[in-house]
């Protein structure tokens, strides 16, 4: 058997990335989209939440529930009102 390495560049790696955490798609389906291995994606993520990257990337990326973000929709709405009320 073969062992065959592929490079990917950072930007695809921030791509797949972002597409995953964003979709809220299984890992085997985030692979299937992007034609790469399930191990690699799990490297990729172990390596997300290992590097100080992850924090940003998971800010940016991790995408909400329509019921969460609904429910911050609401919050920041109290908050005006409150504001605007206090006056």
């Amino acid at each position: 058997m073969k062992n065959t390495s592929t490079n990917y560049s950072q930007s695809f790696k921030q791509q797949v990335l972002d597409d995953y955490f964003q979709s809220g798609m299984s890992q085997v389906e985030c692979c299937t989209k992007w034609k790469i291995p399930q191990n690699t994606l799990n490297t990729w993520l172990r390596s997300c939440k290992n590097s100080e990257k992850s924090v940003s990337l998971r800010s940016n990326s991790i995408h909400m529930d329509a019921k969460g973000q609904a429910l911050e929709n609401q919050r920041v709405e109290n908050k005006k009102l409150r504001r605007e009320v206090e006056y």
